[in-house]
């Protein structure tokens, strides 16, 4: 706790009146247009490899970016989908990304599973009847990222080739 209370003394002391500027406009509402789902593993900061600011992005994280697929109506209660649904009918997202990384501990360090994985969360967000009904109204774009921890690089899933390229 002593880092975090050091920490957040520093914010206070160098940042908080730039961060002022910058959180000013969002006291209104939030109007991120991407739902992104990645691991909440510390090392993964999807904010700083996107370079994106404050509002850009509409976070959901949970170990191994997991999303279960529909199963019945009790799978309207995980909180992915409780995630998914809010940033839909709330937030109106256009993009979703399903984003893995390497050293993955939920997938047991071996960086091939954590890559399929990262299919496999696209396969079954597609599961649910909003994601379908968004897609097919041109509405919803479904991506998937996987991020290096080594090297810090981003890799963008091509479904056409069932692999990951690298973002240069």
């Amino acid at each position: 706790m002593e880092k975090i209370i050091d920490g957040i003394k520093k914010f206070k002391k160098e940042s908080q009146s730039e961060y002022v500027k910058k959180y000013s406009h969002l006291t209104s509402g939030q109007t991120p247009k991407t739902l992104f789902i990645t691991c909440c593993d510390s090392r993964v900061v999807p904010t700083t490899f996107t370079s994106s600011e404050p509002g850009d992005l509409f976070v959901f994280r949970n170990v191994g970016n997991k999303v279960a697929p529909y199963k019945n109506e009790n799978s309207y209660e995980s909180d992915a989908y409780k995630a998914i649904e809010y940033g839909i009918k709330k937030l109106k997202i256009s993009d979703i990304i399903i984003c893995g990384h390497s050293e993955c501990g939920a997938m047991n360090e071996d960086d091939e599973k954590s890559k399929q994985n990262v299919i496999k969360q696209i396969e079954n967000i597609k599961t649910y009847q909003i994601i379908k009904d968004e897609i097919s109204s041109e509405n919803l774009k479904i991506n998937g990222l996987w991020f290096e921890i080594k090297t810090a690089n981003v890799y963008k899933y091509l479904p056409e080739t069932n692999e990951f390229e690298i973002i240069k």
